[in-house]
């Protein structure tokens, strides 16, 4: 903006706010000062499906109030990137408590799916010979199931439908996931 334009602009800023706004505002504080944003933020995941439309997904293990504000930074950053292709944005909650999918504000109301682990049933997942389904099915609700029948299965299906190096791999994924759910010391066995 051309900075006498902007000079005036500042110089009048109550009167441009209560009357072209609209606001109706008593004090005005100015805040002068450039924002700039100097940091690097990385996705989790950010990935284009049928050439037409981009999937981002956030895993998220704990509580974090912030996380709303830090979906819509990335969304705008990838929409910055990819202006003409709708996002999707997912954040699967592997954590424990609830996470806000929402931020409203004034002229704004932004949201995200929000999946959390905990309240899928675990047979969604035990039902498929996909090793990566197993482990993902420790993260889920048991429906009352014992724990460590659960555990178990898991194993052994995984011993069934992977060679010695597939399994090691896929007993360390399923060992880390296993912390979020206090389920480590019945996978260790």
């Amino acid at each position: 903006m051309n900075k006498d334009i902007n000079d005036i602009i500042k110089s009048l800023l109550k009167e441009f706010i209560n009357t072209l706004l609209g606001l109706k505002v008593n004090n005005i504080n100015l805040i002068d000062e450039e924002f700039e944003r100097v940091e690097s933020r990385r996705t989790d995941i950010v990935a284009v499906a049928d050439n037409d439309k981009i999937i981002h997904i956030e895993i998220q293990s704990a509580y974090d109030k912030l996380i709303p504000l830090r979906m819509l930074r990335y969304y705008s950053d990838i929409k910055m990137r990819f202006l003409n292709y709708p996002i999707y944005q997912y954040v699967v909650f592997l954590g424990k408590g609830n996470l806000k999918n929402t931020l409203e504000d004034v002229k704004l109301n932004y949201s995200f799916e929000f999946i959390d682990m905990k309240k899928i049933d675990c047979e969604v997942f035990l039902d498929k010979d996909n090793p990566n389904d197993l482990v993902f099915a420790i993260l889920c609700d048991f429906k009352g199931k014992n724990l460590k029948n659960v555990v178990e299965y898991i194993t052994n299906k995984l011993i069934s439908i992977t060679d010695e190096r597939g399994f090691k791999k896929y007993m360390l994924s399923l060992k880390e996931f296993s912390s979020l759910r206090n389920l480590r010391e019945i996978v260790k066995e």
